[in-house]
């Protein structure tokens, strides 16, 4: 009886052994398997005309940055804002060439892997009508260095030995975030990078119902003067993104002020600014703030408002800041 025990117990572990090989054999590729090229080497920015994310079984993308030919890139999730490129640079730079080893086959590995649709951060790269990648990125749950990839039409899960979660979330935040917020993707520069671009700068107020004037700047900048304004114009940047303004204190209610800076190609950045800066909250750090917003359709955003004072005493002469110094003392 003790032997046929030892037996039927020697059997069963051979079973199981051999069970436990043949799964391990059916979800790990034999050595023999070369990388799979998950995204081509050749991907380049130029060309594309959308990227998409979403967290989540979802039906449409959560965050959607797009452009026309010829066009800047637009958040067309929150606003159509004008999107920062560098971002969109900067994902196609983090997939380009992305290649991985064979883990598993079939969609039964899919949950174990964590890349069903309601468990992965889906990324998608659009060229017009042509899909030019759409994967599905996850970290290992045991080795944070090692990220799992497969593309959305298939059944073939890779390993990266990149934590391309970590790499996403440099890029724009939490990239599994549920769900996404469009704003990360949203171009803080509230006018051209480069000075040399510039053709003028303006300055207008609003005083009784009508802008007036109040300082500009045309090319040639000649002088140390002028140029020193371009290049101050040219740096700002606002420091955050409003997302919910009717539940934001301070946000913009009346403008003050208005900047128009147009480029020797003619594109026009056109910004009001509120009437009145808004005090920090106790203890938070930094200075007063200011809402502005975009024309013509915004959004707003928030800028340091001494950043936004000295910027204004540069460009406007001295007669003119008494003047605007009168109308903001009005009642």
């Amino acid at each position: 009886m003790r032997r046929r025990l030892l037996t039927l117990g020697l059997a069963l572990a051979v079973l199981v052994a051999v069970s436990a090989w043949l799964q391990h054999r059916q979800r790990t590729a034999p050595p023999s398997v070369p990388p799979v090229v998950l995204v081509p080497s050749t991907l380049a920015v130029e060309g594309l005309t959308a990227l998409e994310c979403s967290v989540g079984a979802v039906e449409t993308p959560q965050v959607r940055v797009v452009r026309e030919p010829g066009q800047p890139w637009r958040v067309a999730t929150f606003h159509d804002a004008p999107a920062d490129a560098d971002r969109v640079r900067r994902v196609v730079d983090l997939l380009r060439g992305l290649t991985g080893e064979v883990r598993a086959t079939g969609d039964r590995w899919f949950p174990e892997f964590l890349l069903g649709e309601d468990q992965a951060l889906r990324l998608v790269l659009r060229q017009g009508e042509l899909v030019v990648c759409d994967l599905l990125i996850n970290r290992s749950p045991t080795r944070s260095w090692v990220g799992f990839v497969r593309r959305r039409d298939g059944d073939v899960i890779c390993a990266v030995d990149r934590n391309l979660l970590g790499e996403a979330a440099e890029v724009w935040g939490d990239p599994v975030a549920f769900p996404p917020s469009s704003t990360p993707w949203v171009e803080l520069r509230l006018f051209p990078a480069d000075p040399v671009a510039l053709e003028s700068v303006e300055l207008a107020e609003f005083v009784k119902g009508t802008w007036v004037v109040r300082g500009e700047r045309h090319a040639p900048f000649d002088g140390a003067e002028p140029q020193e304004v371009v290049r101050a114009v040219a740096g700002q940047r606002a420091q955050a993104v409003v997302e919910d303004p009717a539940k934001t204190p301070g946000a913009f209610k009346t403008p003050r002020w208005r900047w128009t800076v147009v480029e020797r190609s003619g594109a026009r950045w056109a910004l009001e600014e509120s009437s009145a800066p808004q005090k920090p909250v106790n203890g938070a750090p930094g200075g007063p703030t200011v809402a502005v917003r975009r024309l013509p359709s915004g959004p707003e955003l928030t800028m340091d408002a001494d950043a936004l004072e000295s910027l204004r005493e540069r460009l406007l002469p001295a007669a003119a800041q008494k003047t605007s110094a009168k109308t903001s003392k009005r009642p």
